[in-house]
């Protein structure tokens, strides 16, 4: 057998060369991309319903909002407003100004848009909490079904930024202090008079047969009471939608 026909000992390697290198190299990165895509559907089939593995979920979706910028590029995009620029940026530094406020005293926009999680009403092991924003209002007092209507049983105190709170206790034995589906309302003082609203951050109001005002209403139904969602939410829409909604069109009558 010739010499350059012999077979080589087993250790040694025959250098690839550089071509044929990378057509391996594709070639093994093909075979396990392949593998992991079967994996993965694997992984993500449940009862027979494959899962959108590539589908980003709210935790994958930080929102970032970014700081304000300089608010000239609006005169780049649309020339025409170059004879509006003193109102527009007037407008653009208040905006600013309001942005800087919420940033250093609410800790940014996001957690500034979850007011609802600690305005209006909100339960505890130890009581209620009531907190509402009206820094025009000179004093402020919750009334309702639960203390006969009397503005001086329940005031509300005020902190720096407007905000009024007010701590009700549960009952001796370890009732709420306002019933669920008792009328609630919000005694203010303010500079043209004193006023009874509806709280601002009601989950429930209604129109009283005879009565032209609305009475908001406490809802805190007990466990067995809640609604149980009937039917899968439906799957989060990649484009932002706006539905309008109006209050007081809704009734528990079916008409």
């Amino acid at each position: 057998i010739p010499d350059d026909n012999k077979v080589k000992p087993f250790e040694e390697e025959e250098e690839i060369p550089a071509v044929a290198e990378a057509s391996i190299k594709v070639v093994a990165e093909d075979k396990l991309e392949s593998s992991e895509v079967i994996q993965d559907i694997e992984e993500n089939v449940t009862e027979g319903v494959i899962k959108d593995a590539d589908e980003p979920t709210v935790e994958d979706k930080p929102r970032v909002i970014p700081p304000p910028g300089d608010g000239q590029k609006i005169y780049q995009i649309d020339p025409m407003l170059e004879g509006f620029r003193n109102h527009l940026d007037y407008r653009y530094s208040e905006y600013k100004r309001m942005r800087a406020a919420i940033d250093q005293h609410e800790g940014g926009l996001d957690a500034f848009s979850r007011g609802y999680e600690k305005l209006g009403f909100t339960r505890s092991a130890e009581g209620i909490t009531y907190r509402e924003w009206a820094p025009g209002a000179q004093s402020a007092a919750l009334v309702g079904d639960f203390n006969n209507w009397n503005p001086n049983a329940d005031t509300m105190t005020r902190n720096e930024y407007g905000v009024w709170e007010i701590s009700l206790p549960n009952n001796a034995d370890g009732s709420p202090a306002i019933p669920h589906g008792s009328r609630v309302k919000i005694r203010m003082d303010t500079p043209s008079g004193v006023k009874d609203s509806i709280p601002a951050w009601i989950k429930f109001a209604v129109q009283a047969p005879g009565e032209i005002p609305y009475n908001g209403i406490y809802y805190d139904p007990p466990e067995e009471e809640k609604y149980v969602f009937q039917h899968p939410q439906p799957k989060r829409p990649n484009s932002l939608r706006i539905y309008e909604s109006h209050i007081g069109m809704s009734s528990p009558v079916c008409q």
